[in-house]
């Protein structure tokens, strides 16, 4: 067989037992991950994006003593792993490097919750291979190289289905605890966990009414720590949230007003919504935004999202009989996909002024749900038994061609999720950059479609190709990535070009100027000196 592999069994690789070998291939890989991609970031210089110039200063002062900086109103749970940069080094040169590679362990983290909910319900080997793709999806690429909140909120989303899971699964004292707090430490890491939230209660409720003929006090007497979990985590967070101000004045003697918590104007967002519905040409807008938004959740899970939906309304996922953990996980994945696509929508034709495409789409916010919805599609085709699938077989390819004709119409109108050419609001749409730069846009989107659908028969049909389908899920993010990561390095250095050109002409201290989405951000933090540039574009 030359250089290739025998596959001995799904169980068994090279000999290697995965069953019992598996976490240590875990670790390993993620040692990998963090060792590379660290590397990587060395050749990034300074913050491109405007919210990176936010946490970074934030750290800074963070670092320097204060409860809270009172700058802004990001919540401050990554910041305050960030701080540990400026902790370390007064130099921001060192103390961004820190942080890039801060940020690259965590995002790499997300592989543990991966493979762990992945093991309880596929083959060994699946689940490696499974953990592996959702490690490498394209947001997770895109932002572990930036100060972005997705490098720690994304792999905490997969922790928090996996205490669920385990909550429902063994009703262990600790992971009750452990599934509401994390939702709560959701909240404290991005606003946007609001929408988890929103998912999580109505995940209860749901759960409380399918049980009701067990007897309700018993129900809630059996998840009592868990929503006890919830609502103390609740409360004391936002009782934190109240009185930071008050706090930050007896650790410092100074008063600062908290800008902690929603970075979102509730009041303001919801008068639009409810403007939206009543005007025609607004309403037609939000329409166009909601399926924008269809369409990037198509894309970034590279038509998984498709497959959930297939299950859902053919009740195949019904047949999978994997226990109730996994049913309550799939209620909350099912309802946090919901709630997020109606929130991003709504939060975008609020951004977006009248007419203006920018917002047309805000991936980056649905971006916590991608790996969620690999890793539900994943579970789903390798369960499903052939037979239940083929009984549906003829839905399957009239469903595939209604998506696919569905993704072709709606991004060839004006406004599409591709009407904006700027990737850092939607990351994976690395998509569209490649496509754009081999000349194969539009019609190319159609083909991606029926690529996928394609795929997903084989391995549906035929077992022996689940493992091809995901080895082509990590090559193709890996290779996707590629364009945006180049574009990424071209911006992050352009403050070293500029301030190496300028030092050159007159002999003395340039301040750097970041230049993302129209706004010049200025960053003294990351001046350069005649004396002191890095001519490598790296940092000193």
């Amino acid at each position: 067989m030359g250089n290739v592999p025998e596959k001995i069994s799904n169980n068994a690789f090279y000999g290697i037992d995965l069953q019992k070998n598996g976490l240590l291939i875990i670790i390993g890989i993620f040692i990998i991950l963090v060792v590379v991609k660290s590397f990587i970031s060395l050749d990034f210089y300074a913050p491109f994006i405007s919210d990176e110039h936010v946490y970074d200063k934030e750290a800074k002062i963070l670092a320097s003593g204060k409860l809270y900086p009172g700058i802004g109103q990001q919540p401050p749970l990554y910041i305050a792993f960030q701080s540990i940069g400026y902790i370390l080094s007064d130099n921001p040169l060192v103390a961004y490097d820190i942080m890039l590679i801060i940020g690259c362990i965590f995002s790499s983290t997300i592989i543990f919750p991966a493979y762990l909910i992945l093991k309880k319900y596929v083959e060994p080997l699946y689940s490696i291979l499974g953990a592996v793709a959702i490690s490498t999806c394209l947001a997770l690429n895109y932002f572990s190289f930036t100060l972005m909140q997705e490098n720690l909120y994304l792999p905490l989303v997969l922790f928090s289905i996996l205490a669920i899971i385990e909550a429902f699964e063994t009703n262990l004292l600790k992971w009750q605890i452990a599934a509401g707090a994390s939702i709560v430490i959701l909240e404290m890491t991005k606003s946007i966990a609001q929408m988890a939230e929103m998912a999580f209660i109505g995940t209860i409720v749901l759960y409380l009414l399918i049980n009701w003929k067990k007897g309700i006090i018993n129900v809630l007497k059996s998840k009592a720590a868990l929503i006890a979990s919830f609502i103390i985590s609740y409360a004391a967070w936002h009782f934190f949230l109240s009185n930071a101000g008050k706090i930050n004045a007896i650790l410092t003697g100074q008063s600062v007003k908290p800008g902690i918590g929603s970075t979102y104007n509730t009041v303001g967002i919801t008068n639009r919504a409810v403007y939206a519905v009543s005007n025609l040409e607004e309403y037609l807008r939000l329409v166009q935004t909601f399926l924008n938004h269809i369409d990037y959740l198509l894309l970034a899970s590279f038509m998984l999202f498709a497959i959930l939906i297939f299950f859902f309304f053919t009740e195949l996922n019904t047949k999978l009989r994997l226990g109730e953990g996994f049913k309550v996980s799939e209620i909350f994945i099912f309802q946090m996909i919901l709630f997020s696509i109606i929130g991003v929508t709504i939060i975008a034709i609020s951004l977006r002024s009248s007419g203006s495409a920018y917002f047309t789409t805000i991936g980056r916010y649905l971006e916590p749900v991608v790996p969620p919805v690999i890793l539900l599609g994943l579970i789903y085709i390798c369960n499903v038994k052939v037979s239940d699938f083929k009984k549906y077989l003829g839905v399957y390819v009239a469903f595939s061609a209604i998506v696919t004709l569905f993704f072709l119409i709606t991004n060839s109108t004006p406004n599409n999720m591709f009407s904006y050419d700027q990737i850092i609001n939607n990351p994976s749409s690395g998509f569209y950059y490649n496509l754009k730069a081999i000349g194969l846009l539009p019609y190319s989107l159609g083909l991606l479609s029926i690529m996928s659908f394609g795929m997903f028969y084989l391995a549906l049909t035929n077992k022996k190709f689940i493992t091809l389908l995901m080895v082509l899920l990590i090559i193709v993010s890996i290779l996707v990535s590629v364009i945006p990561h180049m574009n990424n390095l071209k911006y992050s250095q352009k403050p070293l070009k500029d301030s190496i050109e300028q030092s050159l002409l007159n002999n003395s201290t340039v301040t750097t100027v970041s230049n993302e989405m129209n706004m010049t951000d200025v960053t003294n933090d990351h001046s350069v000196s005649s004396n002191t540039a890095n001519l490598t574009g790296g940092t000193s």
